[in-house]
């Protein structure tokens, strides 16, 4: 367990992802009391208000949570592929500066 916890839940990027799993709960938990205002109320009018500010609110804070979630993602992978490349790319250097020094 101590392992896990100092290889992925140390890194920056898994905690971002975490914050920006709390946004898209929070847009759930908005939509959720915007629900319960409007399930309350029996006109249409005294409804709107609820469904403007709590539903679009809520759901906004979904899309812009997931939306960040998906940057972050995209992120980790093309720093996943610029090490590997990295890694590469010393190996040759390494492997063509052996090569030349090798006698005919």
């Amino acid at each position: 367990m101590k392992r896990f916890w100092t290889r992925y839940v140390s890194e920056r990027s898994f905690r971002a992802a975490a914050h920006y799993l709390l946004v898209v709960a929070a847009g759930f938990v908005v939509m959720g009391i915007a629900w319960h205002g409007v399930a309350a109320q029996t006109s249409v009018s005294a409804q709107i208000p609820y469904l403007v500010s709590g539903g679009l609110g809520g759901l906004a804070l979904v899309v812009i949570g997931i939306a960040l979630l998906a940057i972050n993602h995209d992120r980790r992978l093309a720093a996943r592929v610029r090490r590997a490349q990295e890694d590469l790319l010393v190996e040759l250097l390494a492997r063509t500066q052996h090569a030349d020094e090798r006698p005919d």
